[in-house]
């Protein structure tokens, strides 16, 4: 065996072309098993690994390119069982098939195989297919369908299943892909379906509600694609590269008290009058404390302090430049002044009232 072949996964896909069918759906069965990692599922990731990794994808789907015209009931069931497992590997594992699947032209390969037969079986097994390229979550799936016509060959198969009765099994499996288009609105597939094959499905408009709000979704998205662009275009070129919508809220909220003091409208100056200054405009807010504040100590700074009585008897005459007259009179008015308060006790109240006064006479 090759580095990193599974003998076994190997043995499981060349049974798929077995002559009996009963070994075919065996076969078949043995790959959902291991291959299946779904949730709850009893799958080996190891084998997954080694039917992606190893080449053997490409075994697998390698039926899908012979001539569906010259088929018998052996390669139809055969090709049925492939498209079938191809499905689930889409849907669990997208990103590891895609390149797998560009590599083999999965998807044209399962639209000539819907497109060139007539058993119903197999037609259902390659609508699931192409649901679960849609459900996959991959865009280059979705968009693959779109490029290789697959909703054209659809459409046609739709229209050849109308003469059949309602609840045509054919016909309820391409109503559910309709359904799951609009359901989870894919936006440009929609778009796709009521533009290019907006012929062909109108028809069908008045006869089943599933077509009847897909053209409705594609209305919502031309309504929301008018209503966006001129939004788009008349908020281009006002933000800032790198600049979030939190940073332009954070900075208006900053900005909102500069911005209110510069809407508010300063003091209209009052003009001259008999020659008398106008007064400067005060500032408003916390800067108003502060100019206080200045002033306050602007005439601090100007006012000369008044000498206390302790330094103006400590005060040398002869340092200030006074005549030795005037300490001679300081000292005789002192001496008179204790005289009386001694001689009447009530006046040393009045003179202790009078003290602050008398300090400042000094």
């Amino acid at each position: 065996a090759e580095s990193g072949r599974s003998p076994f996964l190997a043995m499981l896909i060349q049974l798929l072309t077995d002559e009996d069918c009963g070994i075919q759906g065996q076969a078949a069965d043995g790959l959902r098993l291991f291959v299946d990692t779904s949730p709850g599922a009893q799958g080996c990731s190891g084998a997954k690994d080694a039917l992606y990794d190893s080449g053997l994808f490409d075994d697998l789907v390698a039926p899908l390119k012979n001539s569906v015209n010259d088929a018998d009931e052996r390669d139809l069931n055969c090709r049925q069982l492939i498209c079938e497992i191809v499905a689930m590997c889409v849907s669990q594992c997208a990103t590891r098939v895609r390149p797998l699947a560009q590599r083999n032209a999965l998807i044209q390969r399962v639209c000539k195989v819907a497109a060139s037969t007539s058993n119903k079986p197999l037609i259902l097994a390659t609508i699931r297919f192409f649901r679960a390229c849609l459900a996959s979550g991959c865009e280059w799936f979705a968009r693959g369908l779109v490029q290789q016509e697959v909703f054209k060959v659809l459409i046609r198969i739709f229209d050849g299943n109308q003469r059949f009765a309602r609840g045509n099994l054919v016909q309820s499996a391409l109503l559910d892909l309709l359904e799951f288009v609009q359901r989870t609105n894919v936006s440009f597939v929609a778009e796709h379906l009521c533009t290019v094959h907006a012929a062909d499905l109108e028809k069908y408009r008045s006869r089943y509600e599933t077509v009847d709000k897909l053209f409705q979704k594609h209305e919502e998205n031309k309504e929301f694609k008018a209503r966006s662009k001129p939004e788009a275009s008349g908020s281009s070129g006002k933000r800032s590269p790198g600049k979030t919508s939190d940073d332009e809220g954070e900075a208006a909220y900053f900005e909102g008290d500069d911005d209110a003091a510069q809407a508010d409208p300063s003091p209209a100056p009052v003009e001259e009058s008999q020659g008398q200054a106008a007064p400067q405009p005060q500032l408003g807010g916390l800067l108003a404390g502060y100019q206080d504040d200045d002033e306050n100590e602007a005439e601090q700074q100007k006012k000369p302090e008044s000498p206390t009585k302790n330094e103006t008897m400590s005060v040398d005459p002869s340092a200030d430049g006074e005549p030795p007259g005037d300490s001679a009179d300081a000292d005789g008015r002192h001496a008179r002044k204790k005289a009386r308060t001694d001689d009447h006790p009530g006046v040393a109240a009045d003179a202790a009232g009078a003290k602050p006064a008398e300090n400042e006479e000094l």
